[in-house]
């Protein structure tokens, strides 16, 4: 999981950078989001991985459920609050704090 949040940390890094310098071309835009998304790929599997280890498995069904829960609930709520952030600091300010939190909670 920790290798995934680091890519994802240095492809949203990437993109702060890349909006602060000007304008980027589409082609390097594309690249750090598909860097982002390897980053993705790579920690989903960690992540349900891990509830099998964790809980027995008559718990299996709801570990999963809470985890689904808690993965959808995060979606809405990110995407509110990661709107509310972009109109008061600017998008490229708001990828360089995305990268931040990806760097720090690996």
């Amino acid at each position: 999981m920790m290798v995934g949040e680091f890519c994802s940390a240095i492809a949203f890094g990437s993109l702060a950078f890349l909006l602060m310098t000007g304008d980027p071309p589409l082609w390097l835009l594309c690249v750090a989001a598909a860097f982002s998304g390897i980053g993705i790929a790579i920690m989903s599997p960690a992540l349900t991985g891990i509830i099998p280890e964790v809980l027995k498995p008559h718990q299996l069904q709801s570990g999963n459920a809470l985890l689904a829960l808690g993965a959808n609930t995060a979606r809405i709520a990110g995407l509110v609050f990661a709107g509310g952030i972009v109109a008061l600091v600017g998008g490229a300010w708001a990828l360089v704090g995305a990268s931040l939190l990806f760097a720090t909670s690996g």
